[in-house]
């Protein structure tokens, strides 16, 4: 006996209210209140007596005056009238009250008829409504059977007429919606068990699904192929008839849904197994709550009204969610996805929750739109997974979420939050023009293979703290509005931030390039952070704009590092940065202060026709190759106080247009070169140094004791003398020509 059927076997006595009231008897009682009073009772005695003793009176008493008391003939005649009318008028009295009194019992008596009709209306209807319900609850118990029949026509007719009685229950007037409801429910739950009854031969779904017969099949497989696909219309059969019965909705500007007839029933699958097709359904309040899927699970273009509940459901071949639509909230969390699960084009009206799902096959979820809060925290991504163009509206949580395969994320949009918190990506991860509005968390997330942010865009605030990133980096054209943080984040390969956008304040304090790391043409809006970053490998920053503070304190770049025509337009800190290999600033333009204190540059470092517009410190700098300054400009104060040159020292064609202070340098290998020929133009090119106009602000170049000499001469500019190395020239800052891009009033060369 299936689920609900024992509360079908109940006495008619229950299925309308008991009926204690006694039929109208077939003679009529009279009320006390009509018996017969005795007027009527009398009525003819009085009405002769009234008749006779008025015409008596009339005649005799009138006579009697007239003999015995002299009443004139007129007055008897009048008297005698007045007798008469008298007499009439209580005749007639007497019988108005006669017709009155008969007039009212035939009124009782019709009423008395009226109701004992109506009574036995009301008994006939309740016999009827008791035989309809008798008659109702017959036919359930025989498709109840009909279920357990071997035919599958027979399983079929009886899933029809408990639909049908569905129907009725839901149409029948007699009782009120709650009995209604109650009654459907009933035949719901006996459906609904049907399709939670075991099926053995779904476990052979696989092998009966072959054209073939399989080598190691056990059993008759033509019979077992027709049972199985006899089962599998049977139980499709079921939700046929709900879908037809529930909610319908629109979707062309916003979702509205219009309930069906079956809506407010519960319905339960937990536990059930699936081994046929639901696609093109309309399933409401859908609990697949532990529900195994044996075959192809297909959910294609399925309207889930109100929520749907796949609970540790267990997908056993592929899954097939494209393009269904989710109303209500949808529940995945811990569910198994054996084989390739599609959610393809997929709508999420509701929060939708993946957490701790297991996706072993390629994952979809490609353009699907995620309406409220998307969370995949703690899934496991076995093979590829696929969120291109998505659309987060509101939080997606990936926190510790593991994608052990590729995994595309481009062009996805992150409306709201989004956290990657402890997420592992162990294969390629693209989340290239991807776009997150709002706070993005990868924060001590692990990249093991390459990741693509190329052309991402992040509108507030990006944490990437302590991430690991084991292969290639790619942040090419990215865009960052608000601050970003790769603070202790650590790039074992190359890291590419070609022509990225910081907009606000950039945080690399600490962060550890292991290979090559590329900033070429990337913008910087605010202060750029990174205080002892360590570049394993080579690392560019090739025509960069550092548009506020940039600090490089303590940094460690272990390879060649080019600073080439990068710009610095505040100011900018190299304290105490070691520099292992050759380093180039070549071109570079310092339109804040400069500072190299104590900086090592442990190979060959050049400085060509870079220009520093204000104060430079190259102070206890330690320059074990070459350093070259040739044709570099210092607009303003520069320092070489303590500064140790091991190679040769390049300052031919430099211009110092403040004091150039070389006090206590130290030249360990040969004399610093002011001169030098010019191999483009042939000729020689001269360091020059600006006539400066008080004594205190003259150049200093009073080397450390035991370095190599700065030989000096003099020359003279405007009556003014100067010592100045050997063969370089005196100029006059306000000389400059825009057209000739030199200054045209020098001086003879010092000797």
């Amino acid at each position: 006996m299936l689920e609900g059927e024992r509360s079908y076997q109940r006495g008619q006595e229950n299925l309308v209210p008991s009926d204690n009231t006694s039929s109208i008897p077939e003679s009529q009682v009279i009320p006390k209140s009509h018996e017969m009073p005795c007027y009527i009772q009398h009525f003819t005695k009085l009405l002769i007596g009234f008749g006779l003793g008025g015409g008596a009176a009339a005649i005799l008493l009138p006579w009697f005056l007239w003999l015995h008391c002299g009443m004139s003939s007129g007055s008897s005649d009048q008297l005698r009238l007045h007798l008469l009318y008298v007499t009439g008028g209580i005749i007639a009295v007497l019988t108005l009250l006669q017709t009155n009194w008969k007039n009212q019992g035939d009124r009782l008596k019709i009423d008395a008829d009226i109701k004992k009709n109506e009574q036995d209306a009301e008994k006939n209807e309740r016999d009827h409504i008791r035989q309809v319900h008798a008659e109702r609850r017959s036919r359930y118990t025989r498709a109840v059977e009909q279920l357990a029949d071997e035919k599958a026509t027979v399983r079929l007719g009886g899933i029809h007429t408990l639909v049908g009685l569905v129907d009725e229950w839901l149409a029948d007037e007699t009782l009120d919606p709650e009995e209604q409801q109650k009654e459907g429910q009933v035949i719901i739950n006996n459906l609904c068990s049907y399709i939670r009854s075991p099926f053995p031969l779904a476990t052979k779904i696989e092998d009966l699904q072959a054209d073939t017969v399989p080598a190691s099949y056990m059993g008759d497989f033509i019979s077992d192929q027709a049972a199985l696909r006899e089962e599998q219309d049977v139980r499709r059969a079921i939700f046929d008839e709900m879908s037809k019965r529930s909610s319908t909705f629109n979707k062309d500007n916003e979702i509205n849904v219009t309930p069906g007839i079956w809506s407010n029933f519960e319905f339960n699958f937990s536990r059930a197994p699936i081994f046929y097709t639901l696609s093109n359904l309309t399933i409401e309040k859908a609990n697949f709550f532990y529900a195994t899927f044996y075959g192809d699970a297909r959910f294609r273009w399925v309207n889930f009204i109100k929520n749907a509940n796949f609970f540790r459901a267990k997908f056993n071949r592929n899954t097939h969610f494209f393009r269904s639509v989710f109303t209500g909230e949808a529940n995945f969390a811990e569910a198994n996805f054996t084989q390739n699960a599609n959610f393809g084009e997929s709508i999420f009206i509701q929060n939708a929750n993946f957490g701790e799902s297991i996706f072993t096959q390629n994952a979809n979820f490609g353009e699907s739109i995620f309406t409220q809060n998307a969370n995949f925290g703690e899934a496991i991504f076995t093979q590829n997974a696929n969120f291109f163009r998505s659309t987060f509206n509101q939080n997606g949580e990936f926190l510790r979420t593991i994608f052990s395969h590729d995994v595309n994320f481009g062009e996805v949009s992150f409306e709201e939050k989004t956290n990657f918190f402890r997420a592992v990506f162990t294969q390629n991860a693209s989340f290239r023009k991807a776009v997150f509005n709002q706070n993005a968390n990868f924060n001590e997330t692990t990249f093991t293979q390459n990741v693509s942010f190329r052309e991402a865009t992040f509108i507030q605030g990006a944490d990437f703290c302590m991430a690991t990133f084991t292969q290639k980096a790619k942040f090419y054209r990215t865009v960052f509005t608000q601050n970003v943080s790769f603070r202790k984040a650590v790039f074992n390969q190359n890291a590419n931030f070609n022509e990225a956008t910081f907009t606000q304040n950039a945080n690399f304090n600490k962060t550890v390039f292991g290979q090559n790391g590329s900033f070429d043409e990337t913008f910087f809006g605010q202060n750029a952070n990174f205080r002892k970053a360590v570049f394993g490998q080579n690392v560019s920053f090739h025509k960069t704009v550092f548009s506020q503070n940039a600090n490089f304190y303590r940094a460690f770049f272990t390879q060649s590092t080019s600073f080439y025509q990068t710009v610095f337009t505040k100011n900018v800190s190299f304290q105490d940065v070691s520099f292992a290999c050759e380093t180039h600033f070549d071109r570079a333009v310092f339109l804040g202060n400069a500072n190299f204190y104590k900086s090592i540059f442990r190979g060959n470092v050049g400085f060509i026709k870079a220009t520093f517009a204000r104060k430079s410190r190259f102070f206890g700098a330690i320059i074990t190759g070459n350093g070259d300054f040739s044709k570099t400009t210092f607009e303003m104060y520069v320092s070489f106080r303590n500064a140790t040159f091991e190679g040769d020292a390049e300052f031919s064609g430099a211009s110092f247009m403040r004091n150039a202070d070389f006090q206590d340098a130290c030249f360990t290998q040969s004399h610093s070169k002011f001169i030098a020929m010019d191999e483009d133009s042939g000729k020689l090119c001269r360091a020059q140094f600006a006539a400066l106009p008080t004594d205190w602000e003259k150049h200093n170049f009073t080397v450390h004791e035991g370095s190599q000499p700065i030989p000096l001469g003099t020359t003279e500019l405007d009556g003014v003398r100067y010592s100045i190395p050997v063969g370089t020239v005196l100029f006059d800052p306000d000389s400059w020509d825009e057209r000739q891009k030199e200054y045209t009033r020098l001086s003879e060369p010092a000797q």
